[in-house]
């Protein structure tokens, strides 16, 4: 049985360096193409109603212009997005690479380098459950047998794989959990900083309703608006949940855009102070379990290189 779920793990680790392999694949092509900063210039929405005059979100889409230049050039392009909430938002600066040989493009997000990620994950588990297959119940043996002066093979695996863990916990934590915590106190305060600079206009926009996203654990409405430029007639999708009965279809509203760098923005509401004494306690909370990951982690790290080094 031991060693079944050894080879089992050595297969998950296949199974990582596998998916590494695409990924460095798809790297590897846009290696040399120009990576550059695209704004989207425009955003129409193509938007379906439901019988209670709701924007549906799975049915409604989007098409988007992007405009960036290139060794010089000025460049545009278009894409489609089967959601409306897929979709960047007007104003929005995005990174791309670019290859003026082919004419093609695509968003640096969807080559970042999770392949070293994969790789390292398919390392840890064809080395941790190479050595269960092959020891089989003496892994077990070997773990009630071990203390932290004297360390063995299967500790050290054991402590390895904990560590390993411990590191992708502490990753989520860093790159989506204080993010997340963070963002309700930084945006009221961006917008407040940009405000006293003089950097926003204000746009009188319509609203043409609210895009609703509901599952089975939140119900989120999104407005959309519509206002006149000189560039034109300018759509806008309100990323931040809001409550339908503030954006009813036909009421007018103030957006606010960043004169500097194009981006439009609703200012933080009245509320706004309340909102933000309030988040910080989920973002205490994401505190205290980012700093608990990385001290578990440093403490793994330890016990997995003193392992190694008794070996």
């Amino acid at each position: 049985m031991i060693h079944l779920i050894g080879l089992a793990v050595v297969a998950l680790g296949v199974v990582f360096f596998v998916l590494a392999a695409r990924r460095i694949k798809k790297r590897l092509y846009w290696i040399g193409a120009c990576r550059c900063r695209a704004q989207v210039s425009r955003a129409d929405y193509r938007i379906v109603r439901d019988e209670q005059g709701d924007i549906e979100s799975q049915n409604s889409s989007a098409a988007v212009t992007m405009a960036f230049a290139c060794r010089g050039t000025s460049y545009t392009v278009k894409k489609s997005f089967d959601k409306a909430l897929d979709a960047p938002r007007t104003g929005e600066w995005l990174k791309i690479f670019y290859r003026p040989d082919t004419d093609e493009w695509i968003f640096c997000r969807e080559v970042r380098p999770w392949w070293t990620l994969q790789l390292l994950s398919g390392a840890v588990f064809v080395t941790v459950g190479a050595v269960v297959a092959a020891q089989g119940w003496d892994f077990l043996a070997q773990l009630n047998g071990f203390t932290m002066e004297q360390q063995n093979l299967a500790s050290t695996m054991t402590f390895l794989a904990v560590t390993y863990f411990f590191f992708l916990f502490s990753l989520v934590a860093v790159l989506f959990l204080m993010p997340m915590g963070l963002r309700p106190l930084v945006k009221p305060i961006g917008w407040l900083v940009r405000k006293m600079l003089g950097r926003l206009e204000e746009v009188p926009a319509q609203c043409i309703g609210c895009i609703v996203y509901s599952d089975s654990e939140s119900h989120d409405d999104y407005p959309l608006f519509c206002c006149e430029t000189l560039q034109g007639t300018v759509y806008w999708l309100c990323r931040q949940s809001r409550n339908p009965r503030h954006y009813a279809p036909g009421t007018m509203h103030t957006l606010y855009r960043d004169n500097r760098t194009g981006v439009y923005m609703l200012s933080p509401g009245k509320f706004a102070p309340v909102q933000m004494l309030l988040s910080l306690i989920p973002l205490w909370f994401a505190s205290i379990f980012t700093l608990s990951f990385l001290t578990m982690m440093v403490a793994a790290v330890v016990c997995t290189v003193q392992g190694f080094m008794s070996l």
